[in-house]
């Protein structure tokens, strides 16, 4: 869950580079919602990505099984 976490962060910065430039000033509460929103949309794209390939794969293997 750990490197989930951390691989979500770093996508989260690598899509936001103003977060990163803004990195060396003091943390405020709109950059932790930018980057809390960045992680949101990290984990939802891996769920809904995760789901799909469940899907294909199914119709695949039903496929090839038959």
């Amino acid at each position: 869950m750990t490197r989930l976490l951390l691989a979500a962060l770093a996508l989260a910065c690598a899509c936001f580079p103003a977060l990163a430039a803004e990195a060396a000033e003091p943390v405020t509460w709109g950059a932790l919602g930018a980057v809390f929103g960045w992680i949101g949309l990290s984990l939802i794209a891996l769920v809904v990505g995760g789901i799909a390939l469940a899907v294909v794969g199914g119709i695949i293997l039903k496929a090839w099984s038959h």
